[in-house]
């Protein structure tokens, strides 16, 4: 028992080859398990482009409500199940897992990529190498990050993917390419647009240059909606309000929270390498706080506090909170995802799992992972989770705010040191809850 101890203390400088294969390993089974009825939708929705061509695409397609290039994007990597479905090879219908599985390989490109984004933004602090791999794992590894975008499969990730290519040049102090590139992520959803002007007026103090880059990121937006209104999609008074009545406008605590923010860093002035870190912690606040003040909305908005979290973690100068904050990491998101099973508990639908055609699943089944739940009668424990989230998240942004005589440490040559306990806990958690999940298919409800 005690060379276990130990070696599960022992400290860990960077992430090994073990490491990174448990993450590929981690990946590939989160991506089999299930089968949520939106990738069917955009699935058709993409390879729809190929059929109707540009002009006809929103008349001919039901339920396409994303902005256009969305289903750019979709239809170009859909691309190949359109040709083998077009030549009759197969259908990406039915019970075709390797349809399936080619379809959320999409997102797990645009979460890999904002994996290494991450690391390359670490690398642009002045970061360690060391420090922008333990981020880039951390964000990999995170429960609300594999949950949403590699298990259920939602499309956050591509905006995020956007969002970080844009903040990879901010650090880098090259505007044009970061007006660029989250007017790119603004297109693909809204809520770029609520780190944009926070970022912006850390550097920029004239009004109405202010006000021209704001222009000028929505303007692609507001291109692609002139755009659909002209070819039967939906209005821009429509997206307007849903953008207003459903994301922003009703919750007040974040409009105060947000306008208040705005203002104070309006007011503060920067210095380059305070403003480059200091927006990473700012970035963070943001968005736990829109997600938490939104009532913790839909679940797979969380992916995009993640990558923040992991690089304000990284940004940490005290090795003693390295473990800590990790750790308050960890379980803030697995409580969330306890909360989210029986809050949105059609996300976990055994159903789902059958429809990917890979886990055999029993006649008459559990309705959903829920059921477990409810046997056991742990409902209230669920209840409460939120208000878990709610501290651990507030501690660790506490914890991980940059001190002002901090902020010019020179952390290029500073690893970042974990012990192995805390990394092996995650994985454990995560290999955990998916074996749940393929263990109900085999039980029959009762």
């Amino acid at each position: 028992m005690n060379s276990l101890y130990t070696k599960a203390q022992e400290p860990l400088n960077v992430p090994t080859k073990n490491y990174w294969i448990a993450v590929f390993a981690l990946t590939f089974v989160s991506i089999c398990i299930l089968l949520y009825g939106d990738i069917g939708v955009t699935v058709r929705h993409g390879i729809n482009l190929w059929n109707s061509g540009l002009l006809n695409y929103y008349k001919s397609t039901d339920g396409a409500y994303y902005p256009f290039p969305v289903y750019v994007v979709f239809a170009i990597w859909d691309f190949p199940i359109w040709l083998v479905d077009k030549i009759g090879i197969t259908h990406f219908g039915g019970r075709n897992p390797l349809c399936w599985f080619y379809a959320k390989s999409m997102v797990v490109a645009f979460i890999y990529g904002s994996a290494f984004l991450i690391y390359k933004i670490c690398l642009a602090l002045k970061l360690s190498e060391s420090r922008g791999k333990w981020a880039a794992l951390l964000f990999l590894t995170s429960a609300s990050t594999v949950v949403p975008d590699l298990i259920i499969c939602q499309y956050d990730g591509i905006e995020l993917f956007f969002i970080l290519l844009g903040l990879l040049y901010y650090v880098k102090d090259d505007e044009k390419k970061f007006i660029a590139w989250f007017s790119v992520a603004v297109v693909m959803k809204y809520f770029a647009l609520i780190l944009f002007i926070p970022l912006l007026l850390m550097r920029e103090k004239n009004v109405l240059k202010i006000i021209g880059k704001v222009f000028m990121v929505c303007l692609l937006s507001i291109v692609m909606y002139i755009f659909q209104v002209l070819t039967g999609g939906k209005s821009l008074v429509s997206f307007i309000k849903g953008f207003l009545g459903n994301s922003i406008a009703g919750y007040s605590v974040f409009i105060l929270f947000y306008g208040f923010t705005c203002v104070y860093l309006w007011l503060k002035n920067f210095d380059k390498d305070e403003r480059n870190k200091y927006s990473i912690w700012f970035s963070m606040l943001v968005f736990v706080v829109f997600f938490v003040a939104a009532n913790f909305g839909n679940y797979y908005w969380i992916v995009l506090t993640v990558p923040f979290i992991c690089m304000s973690i990284v940004l940490n100068d005290n090795k003693t909170k390295n473990e800590i904050l990790i750790f308050f990491e960890t379980m803030a998101q697995f409580c969330l995802l306890l909360n989210t099973i029986k809050r949105i508990w059609w996300f976990f639908d055994l159903n789902c799992v059958s429809s990917m055609g890979i886990i055999p699943v029993v006649q008459n089944h559990m309705k959903s992972l829920q059921t477990v739940f409810i046997k056991f009668r742990l409902e209230y424990l669920q209840d409460i989770m939120p208000s878990f989230y709610f501290v651990l998240m507030g501690s660790l942004i506490f914890l991980t705010y940059p001190r002002r005589e901090s902020i010019n440490d020179n952390l290029e040559h500073n690893d970042f040191v974990v012990p192995k306990y805390i990394i092996l806990l995650r994985f454990a958690l995560l290999f955990c809850f998916i074996a749940l999940l393929i263990a109900c298919c085999f039980v029959s409800k009762r």
